[in-house]
């Protein structure tokens, strides 16, 4: 035979990986579109599809193919005590992979406007894991910001494989479906982050103002606030919401709609414009109702910042760090009276 250009056994495992890739994450569901050219620590990115329409919703996304990431074989399944809901019983892995990588492409992903997933495509298993890494980052910022290469540790529990409909109802395919379901929540979560963080910023800097004014309630049910007090309310509302996705904790998810309906009789009765004006008993309503969502967010959001991604924000926003310090449930209840 003549002598030809042999083909690197690397290049067919990083073929493999993207096709592993687009069979595991769902053609109708997601977009690979390869950069090309020279890999500066970005092969791809993702864009989400959504009821066969492209979003413009996008993750950048780096691709490490390999056979011989860890064979992770010990699946320990957890019942919430319910042995008649197969759906319970969740397949916990234990274990993570590490990858080291250079803090000069760390640094290039964070300064990126989009969000950034490290994928492993594990070929022998036909199998994904991925993490956040921006996440990872935050939550180890000292150790990122001392060292030249940084390592990343991707849950082995983050492993994802193909949804087939026929071990759909089996232990192992009930834990994949769990885990596609633990991706697509952590999808949303990193494509919101910037909306988190402003939230962050403005409910932590401003909580003072948010205390008064959610302490304004059980005034004369009849008398009325303006509706620039009303979407003030509504603000602080939306602010909750998006940080309470984030710290995954207890929130009452306000229908405002509702609410304005279940007092129509009292607006008519009394004859105030809702154009203009709120009634105080609505205002009640809502505000006993968002000092409850308040009270479960404080303290997980006081964690967050100066324990759990502590060095991050205090490197990087001293000012909100300093304030969160000082923020507390004691400090929220010691300026609400109605509490």
């Amino acid at each position: 035979m003549c002598d030809l250009p042999k083909r690197p056994v690397q290049h067919i495992i990083d073929e493999q990986g993207i096709l592993l890739l687009q069979t595991i994450l769902e053609p109708k569901h997601y977009i690979f579109r390869s950069l090309g050219g020279r890999d500066y620590g970005i092969d791809g990115l993702l864009e989400i599809a959504e009821n066969g329409y492209v979003t413009g919703k996008m993750f950048s996304l780096q691709l490490k193919s390999s056979e011989n990431f860890p064979d992770f074989t010990e699946i320990r399944h957890e019942n919430n005590g319910n042995d008649n809901d197969s759906i319970s019983r969740i397949g916990r892995i234990a274990g993570s992979i590490p990858v080291p990588i250079k803090r000069s492409t760390c640094n290039y992903w964070l300064q990126s406007p989009l969000p950034v997933l490290l994928v492993l495509a594990d070929i022998k298993h036909h199998c994904l894991y991925y993490t956040d890494i921006k996440a990872q980052i935050r939550q180890r910022y000292r150790e990122f910001v001392s060292k030249d290469h940084f390592m990343f540790y991707i849950p082995a529990d983050s492993r994802l494989e193909e949804m087939n409909t026929e071990t759909i109802q089996s232990s192992e395919g009930i834990c994949n479906t769990y885990r596609h379901m633990m991706f697509e929540r952590n999808k949303f979560l990193m494509l919101e982050y910037p909306d988190f963080f402003n939230s962050v910023r403005d409910f932590v800097t401003n909580r003072m103002k948010y205390y008064e004014h959610i302490d304004h309630q059980n005034a004369d049910p009849f008398l009325t606030q303006s509706m620039n007090f009303y979407n003030t309310t509504r603000h602080l509302h939306h602010l909750l919401q998006i940080i309470s996705r984030h710290l995954d904790v207890a929130f009452d998810n306000i229908d405002f709609y509702k609410v304005r309906e279940k007092y129509k009789d009292a607006y008519r009765h009394y004859d105030v414009w809702e154009e203009y004006d709120v009634l105080e008993i609505e205002i009640s309503e809502l505000h006993s109702r968002i000092q409850e969502n308040m009270l479960n967010i404080i303290d997980t959001l006081r964690e967050l910042i100066i324990s759990i991604e502590g060095d991050f924000w205090e490197t990087q926003y001293p000012g909100i760090y300093a304030e969160a310090e000082k923020m507390s449930s004691r400090e929220f209840r010691d300026n609400c009276y109605w509490i």
